[in-house]
């Protein structure tokens, strides 16, 4: 398998900026969703663009960390995936953007990297696994919302980005409601604080982690899953949002096409487990996410 950065190259510091240079035929129609992304055909683009599926894995998956590496302003996570100290993207900018979730929200960190760094906005990382900006009784996951809370309605930063898993019962009941959300967003929609919610990934099944288990080598693009299927859960953070009036970051077509979800898409491996992708996908993100802030008027921060 050739290694990430030895076949995107020159590609990846194009990416840095939002700029993709193709990677197949520059005939790639371009989207009219996405007007300011260059067509390219690994990755997320391969969704978006018109390109010729990639019939093997040619990324490494471990070419790039789950998770920030640490620097003077970032410190590791520790314990149960809990990061609260953090700065990436343009660190020392006095523009800010605060992403609070769960480890779903940890797994695009280099997208919202390479979206500081080409907005010129310092991006603050508050994650803890299994652990959701609501109402909770769950300790741990209470007391980062209590220490974040007062933060995000002072107004502190600029911009404030929700990620994390949907709430699920494989049992078919539900964990929560849009009401665990609706109080948190209500207050920041009444402090005046911008805020916007990614919706959740698509949650694969057993039966295709197992397909894809047999089939990785020889034939990768055999295992799919229904469209419906991954995202048969509802998004109460979404729905919870989109009542208030929230913009909301929809991703869904960067991962599936209109009935199925791949499990490698552009020669790039998805999926870890059953819920989380890869951070080398999600990276492939970041023009998507640019020009989608960008569309919304979450960016550019005055």
């Amino acid at each position: 398998m050739r290694k990430f950065w030895a076949i995107v190259g020159a590609a990846a510091m194009l990416l840095a900026t939002v700029v993709i240079a193709p990677s197949a035929s520059a005939a790639i129609p371009t989207d009219p969703r996405f007007p300011k992304v260059k067509p390219f055909c690994f990755g997320a683009g391969a969704a978006i663009f018109v390109c010729k599926p990639e019939p093997k894995i040619i990324f490494d998956t471990k070419e790039y960390p789950k998770e920030p590496p640490p620097t003077h302003v970032c410190q590791p996570s520790t314990g149960r995936g809990k990061m609260e100290s953090c700065i990436i993207g343009a660190e020392e900018s006095t523009k800010s953007i605060a992403v609070v979730g769960s480890s779903h929200a940890r797994g695009l960190w280099a997208a919202y990297d390479i979206v500081g760094e080409r907005e010129n906005v310092a991006v603050h990382l508050f994650f803890l696994n299994d652990c959701h900006y609501m109402v909770t009784v769950e300790p741990e996951c209470l007391a980062r919302n209590l220490r974040i809370r007062p933060r995000l309605l002072a107004g502190e930063f600029d911009l404030v980005i929700f990620a994390q898993a949907v709430d699920r019962n494989e049992n078919g009941v539900e964990i929560v409601s849009a009401t665990n959300y609706r109080t948190y967003f209500l207050e920041l929609r009444n402090a005046r604080v911008p805020y916007t919610v990614i919706k959740d990934s698509p949650r694969l099944t057993e039966a295709q982690l197992s397909c894809f288990k047999k089939n990785k080598k020889k034939k990768p693009l055999a295992c799919t899953i229904d469209r419906a299927l991954g995202f048969r859960y509802e998004d109460f953070a979404v729905t919870a949002a989109t009542a208030l009036g929230a913009p909301v970051l929809d991703f869904s077509d960067l991962y599936c096409d209109a009935t199925t979800c791949p499990l490698v898409r552009g020669g790039m491996q998805i999926y870890e487990d059953l819920a989380h992708p890869f951070p080398g996908f999600t990276r492939t993100f970041a023009p998507f996410m640019w020009s989608e802030m960008r569309r919304l008027s979450l960016l550019p921060i005055p």
